[in-house]
């Protein structure tokens, strides 16, 4: 929280939006859809045949989007339609903003509006003393018991300083705000937050834009290869690193430039609070990578998944062929258990229109 401008407010969790295990289910599925970069009207249909397929492949009890969710310049009219033909597939689903989602008309009040008229649909402003818009918190129960929380915040948008077009980074009132969750949420579940005696909830966080401690394992990885003769794909124990969007950028020189312009804190906090099992991001479209972010000093490990990009829009020309590979367009599930547990795949799309790639389509 920004200290000294306002009052930490009382955690209530009877005021944070939650949803629930199915009756009998062992575990709660998770649909993370990315970058969808729904551009038109004329994409809906397209979007539909695609979301559609991945769900009827893994039957999620929610669809979290992590940002670049629509763009382009009429956006506010456009908004109220995709949420119209998300509600029809009868799933709550929640977004967190990307780069590009506020580049339209569409204000985040206006995402807020949209969002509390639809009837699947999960959006928070957020405090409006923390920086951003849409950092919230969705806990998820069992039995009417707390057993995770989905924390929701808003990687921002272009930095103002230091590099013309970098990318911004998780603020400190952000990094409060997620604390003030983590500890509220293991307060009402257990009574009191107590890592040491497990008395803490598990969580998950999404964000779009990969933080640049993504940037320092993905470096751990490469190096790795690099050292044993191995290449993109391989696992290590570091996890696993495949191309990102800097393949299509030869004149650039190392994935650096898609990452934040400072290093958040965000990182250093979920070593101490050892809640966050895992963080998943968008914004790097190649980009199918996970890392293991290691903190031997706090005994703490958490990885960090970067999520398979949904429909064909940018930087995807030829993925028709690249798909019988690997997993280049489609969506990531992930499974977590009242144990604190958690697991994920990748499900490939068999739906492309290249007629809606960026660089072929004006919407």
């Amino acid at each position: 929280m920004a200290a000294g401008k306002h009052p930490v407010p009382t955690y209530d969790e009877s005021l944070v939006t939650h949803l629930d295990f199915k009756e009998d289910a062992d575990e709660f599925k998770i649909l993370q859809l990315t970058d969808t970069h729904i551009g038109s009207a004329e994409q809906l249909d397209y979007a539909r045949k695609s979301f559609d397929q991945l769900i009827n492949l893994s039957h999620p009890d929610m669809i979290i989007f992590t940002g670049d969710f629509i763009w382009k310049a009429h956006t506010k009219e456009l908004l109220p339609q995709v949420l119209a033909m998300i509600d029809e597939f009868k799933i709550p689903y929640a977004l967190v903003f990307g780069n590009h989602d506020l580049e339209g008309d569409a204000t985040s009040s206006d995402f807020v509006k949209a969002f509390e008229e639809s009837e699947y649909g999960i959006f928070e402003q957020g405090p409006d003393y923390v920086t951003g818009n849409g950092n919230y918190a969705i806990n998820i129960k069992k039995d009417g018991e707390i057993v995770y929380s989905l924390i929701m915040l808003d990687s921002l948008r272009y930095a103002k300083k230091n590099k013309v077009n970098g990318y911004n980074y998780i603020h400190d009132d952000q990094v409060d705000f997620y604390e003030w969750n983590i500890k509220g949420a293991s307060q009402a579940a257990y009574g009191e937050f107590n890592p040491e005696e497990n008395k803490v909830v598990p969580s998950l966080v999404f964000y779009h834009i990969p933080q640049v401690q993504f940037f320092e394992c993905r470096q751990k990885i490469l190096d790795y290869y690099q050292e044993h003769g191995l290449t993109y794909g391989d696992e290590t124990p570091y996890g696993v690193a495949t191309l990102s969007d800097d393949a299509e950028y030869p004149n650039k020189t190392s994935d650096e430039w898609l990452y934040p312009f400072e290093k958040t804190k965000l990182f250093d906090r979920a070593s101490q609070l050892k809640s966050t099992k895992a963080m998943f991001v968008g914004h790097l479209h190649y980009n199918s990578s996970n890392y293991f972010y290691r903190d031997e000093i706090n005994d703490y490990e958490m990885e960090l998944v970067h999520g398979t990009k949904t429909l064909t829009t940018s930087l995807y020309w030829g993925c028709e062929e690249a798909q019988k590979d690997d997993v280049c367009i489609g969506g990531t599930v992930i499974s977590i258990k009242a144990d604190g547990s958690y697991s994920y795949d990748r499900l490939a799309s068999t739906y492309f229109a290249p007629e809606f790639n960026l660089h072929n389509f004006v919407g």
